[in-house]
């Protein structure tokens, strides 16, 4: 699956595993979630469509959602039905997909395939902070899992800056909606995009959510066009604090030259070759 990009609009979201999706009109959103689940239909997998709050009758209405639900690969949910009011405990969210991709597998589909509105999922600062632990925990799964997600939000709800926070932790997002990326690749992490002066607040906020596992966390720096030092200050703050070490593999010279000067402890680079 593929586990990182931009993409340019709705037709194009169906390739990747793991997208943010940002849309104004419900129009918008159905299109998006008809080409994720056709993907994934393709693919053998089984589908779950998880419609926003007062638009299950009319996702179910839809001609092209009804043929789907006939044919019994996909199923159409409601969104209260599935995720609680506030995610205070985002590993048993995590756990309820496991059990359901399990049950897909058992059932002889190649795998399970998502695609849910999470626009009432982020409301206020406490549902913010759940569901985007949520969403990086989720990530994690979906790396090393056969289960991929479309996470939608509607543009004119959830604030710029919110949305931000949630966009950050996906490997794809469309439109982009954050400066930078951090997401699951193997038994380590990626960064992609940019770590600017301004991208600084955003990145400890992405950190704080990251799962405390031992050890020294391996982040893949391929994708990153630029890191300011202010975010290699904090990279080195957090893993201080949380005990470990952090490898930015495959980093510009530029960086590992910034390390160096910084004289920091808690970080080391490896250039790429």
């Amino acid at each position: 699956m593929r586990r990182s990009g931009v993409v340019a609009d709705a037709a194009e979201v169906g390739a990747h595993s793991h997208v943010c999706f940002a849309f104004r009109e419900p129009a918008e959103l159905r299109a998006a979630a008809r080409e994720f689940a056709r993907t994934g239909m393709a693919s053998g997998e089984r589908v779950l469509l998880i419609a926003p709050p007062g638009e299950y009758h009319r996702w179910r209405s839809d001609e092209w959602f009804a043929e789907v639900l006939a044919g019994g690969q996909a199923d159409l949910l409601q969104a209260e039905t599935v995720y609680p009011r506030t995610l205070a405990d985002p590993y048993a969210q995590v756990e309820y997909y496991s059990q359901e991709t399990e049950r897909a597998l058992a059932a002889g589909y190649t795998g399970l395939r998502v695609a849910a509105d999470a626009t009432t999922l982020v409301g206020d600062p406490v549902a913010l902070d759940g569901f985007a632990r949520y969403e990086h925990l989720a990530d994690v799964y979906m790396a090393a899992h056969p289960l991929s997600g479309l996470c939608a939000y509607a543009r004119d709800v959830v604030p710029d800056t919110d949305l931000a926070q949630v966009a950050s932790l996906h490997p794809t997002v469309t439109p982009q909606s954050s400066p930078f990326r951090l997401y699951a690749v193997g038994a380590g992490l990626a960064f992609a995009g940019e770590l600017d002066h301004d991208a600084v607040a955003l990145l400890e906020a992405a950190l704080d959510r990251i799962r405390p596992d031992d050890g020294e966390l391996v982040v893949d720096m391929t994708g990153l066009g630029f890191a300011h030092h202010g975010a290699v200050r904090s990279l080195e703050r957090w893993a201080a604090g949380s005990g470990r070490r952090v490898l930015l593999r495959g980093a510009r010279p530029l960086l590992r030259r910034l390390v160096e000067l910084m004289e920091l402890e808690a970080v080391r680079v490896e250039v790429a070759a």
